[in-house]
């Protein structure tokens, strides 16, 4: 089997249940460790829900995740439960916004909403990345908002 290139990252969800479980960050760590993947080159995806679960537990095995050089992305921003208070104590690297408000970047209020997130990410020194981009216009209308990701 062929490796990925070098400069290729991989992004995997953890779900409500692995966030929550030793057994899981441990195994996932040690896959990591394993097959040599360099740590910088993975990002895992939580949800706020996932989160406010078992919101201590998950917090410290973020900690760990971040510790060996993973990134933690936030992933459906803006559909659960975004509190900017919430948001402000969570040791997160990148924000993803759902793709509930890409697609219908052409209505004024929505593209008024993802701008203000791109601005937030800006402010809070974290990646912004838009999903579900599914048509060239939307790719295009996202890079003139200043979108790179």
């Amino acid at each position: 089997m062929g490796k990925l290139p070098e400069d290729v990252g991989l992004s995997f969800n953890l779900s409500t249940f692995d966030i929550g479980r030793s057994s899981t960050i441990d195994g996932l760590i040690a896959a990591i460790e394993r097959h040599g993947v360099a740590p910088d080159r993975i990002t895992f995806e939580i949800t706020e829900t996932a989160l406010m679960r078992e919101y201590d537990t998950a917090i410290a095995h973020i900690h760990r995740l971040q510790g060996m050089g993973i990134s933690i992305a936030l992933d459906d921003f803006g559909t659960g439960y975004s509190s900017l208070s919430y948001l402000s104590r969570l040791p997160i690297d990148k924000i993803k916004i759902d793709r509930s408000f890409v697609c219908k970047l052409d209505e004024p209020g929505v593209k008024k909403i993802v701008t203000a997130i791109m601005g937030l990410c800006e402010t809070l020194d974290l990646e912004c990345i838009a999903e579900g981009i599914e048509t060239a216009e939307d790719c295009l209308t996202l890079e003139s908002m200043g979108c790179r990701l």
